[in-house]
C-alpha cells in the first residue's frame, strides 16, 4: 500500500468512526430536537478535522504527492462526512 492511500484511508476511517460514534448516541435517545445538539457537535468535529487535513496539505516540505493525497483526503471527508452529518439530522428528526 503507498503512502497515498494510506493517508486517504486512514482519514476516512477516523470520519468512519466519530460519524458512527455520533449516530449510535442519536439512537440511543437523543433525537428529535434534542438531536440538533449532537448533530451540531458532530458536524464542528468534521470542520476541525477537515481544517487540519487541508492544513497538513499546505506544508510546502512534503512532496508533491503526499501533499496531494492529504488535499484528496480532505475533500472525500468533506463529501462523506457532510452526508453522515445529514443522515444522522435526518433520522434524528424521522425517530421522534
Amino acid at each position: 500500500m503507498t503512502k497515498r492511500w494510506f493517508i486517504i484511508g486512514c482519514n476516512l476511517l477516523i470520519m468512519l468512526g466519530y460519524s458512527t460514534a455520533y449516530i449510535w448516541q442519536g439512537e440511543l435517545g437523543q433525537g428529535g430536537w434534542a438531536g440538533q445538539d449532537l448533530v451540531l457537535t458532530q458536524w464542528s468535529f468534521l470542520v476541525i478535522h477537515i481544517a487540519l487535513i487541508f492544513a497538513l496539505g499546505w506544508i510546502k516540505e512534503r512532496t508533491r504527492e503526499i501533499r496531494q493525497s492529504y488535499i484528496i483526503a480532505a475533500l472525500l471527508v468533506s463529501l462523506i462526512g457532510h452526508g453522515l452529518c445529514i443522515y444522522n439530522g435526518a433520522a434524528n428528526a424521522a425517530w421522534n
